[in-house]
């Protein structure tokens, strides 16, 4: 993508472009990558008026910091947040087993019989 976005022609690959979407931006956003992936966003913006920047993340902990970083390579654009207070509750079983559960290699392959 770097090397398209710094194309002369760059504007005739990205200059439609409606919508980029990305996800697990938790684990992106505090790194060199995500620091990267903002420039190229930025870059990208500059090259498609009708831009529109969606981002998924299950596990980020700052939301309005989150907002903030996807708005960066558009601040004149108005910038939405959805978020949830929970989710759906995790249902957890385990399994009892009569045998002897293995310490390596092919763990689940005792409880076979069981299952």
């Amino acid at each position: 993508m770097c090397l398209l976005i710094s194309h002369p022609h760059a504007e005739l690959f990205f200059g439609l472009l409606k919508r980029i979407v990305l996800d697990e931006l938790h684990a992106l956003v505090t790194s060199k990558c995500g620091e990267l992936l903002s420039l190229a966003l930025a870059r990208i913006a500059s090259l498609a008026p009708d831009l529109q920047i969606e981002a998924l993340s299950a596990t980020v902990a700052r939301l309005d910091l989150l907002t903030d970083w996807i708005a960066r390579p558009v601040p004149a654009r108005l910038t939405h947040l959805l978020g949830t207070s929970s989710g759906a509750l995790p249902v957890l079983e385990i399994l009892a087993s009569e045998q002897r559960i293995p310490w390596v290699g092919h763990s689940a392959n005792y409880a076979h019989a069981d299952l």
